[in-house]
């Protein structure tokens, strides 16, 4: 339609019923009329239609009805003139970037260019890059796969994306996106990031090449095999001298020092509590045999003394001169429950350093890495009931606790035997 109203302009500026003009012959009204009919498809029936459906409210004729219809179509194609044309012209207006992607982390370190990037770390993605604090970190290349026509071989590189871990495939992300959230991911997860504008990204987790990494950094007087090593973090021969100059000649200060100190420090600390694990290890191993042997001799002798107990008990209802010997049994079963108590109290410790069990009692867990403590907690809870029973040992009620007491100590130690068969 646009293309068409410039011809209809014309003819409208030649009808005869202009406006603007004096009323012409019938005539030259008719050959205006036939000129629209060859200048728009289909006039004619919309022109007939126009003027059959309101004869009495339109009451004019039939060149009279064309003519307004027909400056109807003429100023719709203008207006839609410039519909195009103002949309054209915002097309060729930069629309206002907003970011594929943002997030704000405050952990891990970032290396952008040599440069240490101070935290905390305003990660976007816009196009084809992702920027740290206005910073480029890294652009997206698009990558065009010569297997993108077989679904198959589609469908399996998908698959082996998915078992990856995605923080691995930072140098060949697939969009900025994708790219800014690993790099987030990374950060999150405390780990040091050396990034390049124009290369691929390196990330130091949390072991071995971390320590090397802030030793490094970290060391006033450098050696040359401590330079060796920290340039090869980079694994890649291109890329070592960037990293010697990463190094600088003198030690960082400031976040970066202490963010580094506290990669040393954690460490350090795993190390020592791995050496901690393995050296309890080799004592529970070491000293597993007696406590069972131990274990499962004081328990038989208990759950013996416990029957004969029950016995005694029976015989000194119908015989009050007999109450002397079941007062007694209550000071043997006294004596049995501190040597349960004092096995129970090995395994409790040697286990639980070793991390072969988690202690589920929680006034004990809570000093369960201090052996010390514990045994000064036992010590004072058990000396203290065993001290109650035995000052009331004469009454009746204080020897039926004291009796069942001891057995859930024969019962308790015989589940130490069985744990450790089954660590075993």
């Amino acid at each position: 339609m646009p293309s068409q109203s410039p011809h209809l302009t014309s003819l409208w500026k030649s009808f005869p019923i202009h406006p603007c003009g004096s009323g012409n012959s019938t005539d030259s009204v008719q050959q205006t009329c036939d000129e629209f009919d060859d200048a728009l498809p289909g006039w004619t029936s919309l022109r007939d239609d126009a003027a059959m459906q309101t004869p009495s409210v339109f009451p004019f004729s039939r060149c009279t009805t064309g003519m307004v219809l027909a400056v109807l179509v003429v100023l719709m194609g203008d207006q839609t003139s410039r519909l195009e044309a103002q949309d054209a012209v915002d097309s060729r207006v930069p629309a206002r970037s907003t970011p594929l992607f943002e997030q704000t982390v405050n952990e891990g370190v970032l290396f952008i260019d040599g440069q240490f990037v101070q935290p905390p770390y305003i990660i976007q993605a816009s196009g084809n890059r992702v920027t740290v604090n206005g910073l480029t970190c890294f652009k997206v290349i698009a990558r065009v796969s010569d297997q993108r026509s077989n679904p198959e071989n589609r469908k399996r590189k998908r698959r082996e994306e998915s078992e990856e871990d995605p923080t691995e495939e930072l140098a060949q992300p697939r969009s900025a996106r994708q790219a800014a959230m690993r790099l987030t991911e990374t950060l999150q997860d405390s780990r040091i990031v050396v990034a390049n504008a124009e290369g691929p990204l390196r990330h130091l987790m949390l072991g071995g090449d971390v320590f090397i990494f802030c030793d490094a950094m970290l060391s006033a007087d450098r050696s040359p095999r401590q330079i060796e090593e920290f340039v090869r973090l980079s694994e890649d021969e291109t890329r070592f001298e960037a990293w010697r100059q990463l190094l600088g000649s003198t030690p960082p200060v400031g976040e970066l020092r202490d963010r580094l100190q506290a990669y040393i420090d954690r460490i350090q600390a795993v190390e020592q509590e791995g050496i901690q694990r393995s050296a309890a290890i080799t004592r529970m191993e070491t000293f597993s045999y007696p406590l069972t042997l131990a274990g499962m001799l004081v328990g038989v002798i208990a759950l013996g003394h416990v029957l004969k107990w029950t016995a005694k008990s029976i015989v000194a209802e119908q015989r009050p001169d007999y109450a002397p010997e079941v007062t007694r049994c209550v000071e043997i079963a006294l004596l049995l429950m501190l040597a349960m108590s004092a096995i129970d109290l090995a395994w409790t410790i040697l286990a639980g350093q070793a991390g072969a069990m988690r202690e589920v009692n929680p006034l004990a867990a809570g000093f369960i890495q201090s052996p010390l403590q514990l045994v000064a907690l036992k010590v004072i809870a058990t000396g203290l009931g065993c001290g109650i029973l035995y000052a009331w040992r004469q009454r009746q009620q204080i020897q039926d606790a004291t009796w069942w007491m001891c057995l859930v100590c024969v019962l308790l130690t015989f589940r130490w035997v069985v744990f450790d068969s089954v660590i075993g």
